[in-house]
């Protein structure tokens, strides 16, 4: 997205959300990572690229059960164990 401020300048703003999931699996999560630069340009490093050291960072794993839009109960899922 790109914006123009009140003096005219103008931003580029760039945004991920990764859900996830943390504490071994137990605790869902979003991360969200923004990168905005003073140009109309995307700025460097992107977002996705943060991504790996956001993980490391949070010890959190990518998890696209972790965050649903279903309004039910929420369920953590568990990891299987296989013999």
């Amino acid at each position: 997205m790109t914006t123009t401020g009140e003096d005219g300048a103008q931003h580029h703003i760039e945004r991920i959300y990764a859900a996830v999931t943390t504490n071994n699996g137990q605790e869902p999560g979003i991360i969200v990572l923004t990168t905005v630069s003073n140009t109309d340009q995307p700025g460097a490093p992107a977002p996705l690229d943060l991504l790996d050291a956001a993980l490391q960072r949070a010890d959190a794993t990518l998890d696209p059960t972790a965050i649903t839009t279903d309004l039910g109960p929420h369920t953590t899922p568990h990891p299987t164990n296989t013999p």
